[in-house]
């Protein structure tokens, strides 16, 4: 005798699968995009607010859009990147993760982006260019799973 499984849910070894009538079939995971705003500090994960204590830049650059193409100054300029492993690094701190531009993202000549730590001896002014977070904020990045950073304007 068959049963026909009609539109249940279920959750077997820690993945969700879709029961449909005759077969299972495994519920892929909706890929999500966090969104930084370079000229307010405003962190989204698929348009939830996360937090609005992040910058990027130094100096009378920070979060400015018009200077995201002023090497070692301005805000990471606008595109999408990939968010790659987390890794101590010896300036920026623990858990850092470098971003690299995805296709058709303009650096305007710029390079090496990173999500990172503050200054713990000059607070507010860590950044060349990267995205600085809170350690909470750049575990939550990365123990979501989701890999794309949109860098966004306003």
């Amino acid at each position: 005798m068959q049963i026909k499984l009609t539109y249940i849910l279920k959750i077997v070894c820690g993945q969700m699968i879709w029961c449909n009538r005759w077969f299972v079939q495994p519920m892929r995971k909706k890929t999500m995009v966090w969104i930084y705003k370079h000229a307010s500090g405003e962190l989204y994960h698929d348009d939830k607010f996360i937090t609005d204590d992040g910058y990027a830049g130094k100096g009378v650059h920070k979060n400015k859009h018009g200077s995201q193409y002023v090497r070692d100054l301005g805000p990471i300029p606008v595109g999408l990147y990939e968010i790659t492993a987390p890794f101590p690094h010896p300036k920026t701190g623990p858990f850092s993760m470098r971003l690299n531009p995805v296709a058709g993202t303009s650096l305007g000549g710029r390079d090496g982006f990173m999500i990172h730590g503050d200054s713990k001896t000059d607070p507010g002014n860590a950044s060349n260019g990267c995205i600085v977070l809170h350690l909470p904020y750049r575990k939550q990045i990365w123990n979501s799973g989701d890999r794309t950073l949109r860098v966004a304007h306003p």
